[in-house]
This record gives C-alpha cells, structure tokens and sequence, in this order.
C-alpha cells in the first residue's frame, strides 16, 4: 500500500478508499499543491467514514448512510473556488 501523504493508497483497501477519490475531484478546482491536497483529502475522507460510521449506529443502512455522507461533501460551499 502506498503512503497516504502522497495519495498514493487510493487504491489501496480499507474504509476511506471510497472517500478519497470523490473529495480529491471537489477539490480539484482549487489548484493546490500535491502535498496539501493530499492532507486535506485524507482528512475529510476520514471526517466522511465517521459520518457514514454514525449513521449506521443509528440504523441507516449502508445505502442511505453512505448517501448522506456524500450530500455532506457535496453540498459544502466550503470546497468550491
């Protein structure tokens, strides 16, 4: 598996590869450097398996937390230029 700073484990197994890619496209309009986009990337991803993590617990199903998650990442002005 390759090193999470550098965005190389994408691919890589585990709960956050389904995060990484779709935070990595919304970012992708503002232009940083490979360094920080990558820290961002795993940070939000990991900020997204939480929320998916706590919608289960609270008897979503993997379908609908997941859904949830992502209308968090999309829906956040934040990430936009």
């Amino acid at each position: 598996m390759g090193d999470a700073i550098d965005g190389t484990d994408d691919l890589g197994p585990g709960p956050l590869r389904e995060w990484r890619q779709p935070v990595r496209a919304r970012l992708e309009a503002l232009h940083l450097d490979a360094a920080r986009e990558s820290e961002i990337v795993e940070e939000l991803a990991q900020h997204l398996q939480e929320v998916f993590e706590e919608h289960r617990r609270r008897g979503r199903s993997d379908a609908d937390a997941r859904r949830l998650a992502m209308d968090e990442l999309l829906g956040s002005q934040a990430l936009t230029a």
